[in-house]
């Protein structure tokens, strides 16, 4: 089995099901290499409890991924509106939750 093969292959699979949607602003930043780390994994999880809990996504909501990209949505981002129903707590939006 050709195992550089199916890394090349893996690789580009796997680009095809990445969501702009889900990545923090500094994955945007095209002036330096992006500090990819765990805390795009929290960005992310913080991203899907909202879009869980609301039925919307944070940023970005109604675009496509192509205008999200083109129109630096997720850059741009500097508030994060929440709707009135389901009340959420300010200790909610503030701090993350504690997971035991």
């Amino acid at each position: 089995m050709d195992f550089d093969f199916l890394a090349s292959l893996l690789h580009y699979v796997s680009s095809l099901f990445v969501h702009f949607r889900y990545l923090p602003p500094e994955c945007f930043e095209l002036s330096k290499t992006p500090l990819i780390s765990s805390k795009v994994d929290v960005w992310s999880a913080g991203v899907l409890f909202y879009q869980m809990l609301f039925g919307r996504r944070p940023f970005g909501h109604d675009q496509t991924q192509e205008r999200i990209l083109r129109e630096d949505t997720i850059i741009n981002a500097r508030k994060v509106e929440f709707p009135s129903r389901p009340a959420v707590s300010n200790e909610a939006k503030v701090s993350p939750p504690v997971f035991l």
